[in-house]
């Protein structure tokens, strides 16, 4: 990729987006792991999984079967007995 193929990247407005909102995650990760432990953060990355099924069957109007929903169910239930153990 050239020089042109770059700056196309870069005036995309999307790459930009994404790398600064990367950049922002990490800082509010790094900071949730100051105050609080691993353990217990950890558990949250997790939770990703089913905020973004979320998001694509809200906005994007993605298929969520049932099969896609029990799995989603037990990541919450387990997240839920290690919260509380």
């Amino acid at each position: 990729m050239g020089l042109k193929g770059w700056l196309d990247l870069i005036q995309n407005g999307w790459i930009p987006a994404g790398i600064l909102c990367y950049a922002t995650s990490m800082f509010f990760w790094l900071d949730a792991l100051s105050k609080g432990e691993l353990s217990q953060l950890y558990l949250l990355t997790s939770l990703n999984f089913v905020i973004l099924t979320v998001v694509g069957y809200v906005l994007f109007h993605e298929n969520v079967g049932w099969l896609r929903v029990m799995g989603l169910l037990l990541i919450v239930t387990g997240v839920l007995l290690i919260a509380r153990s």
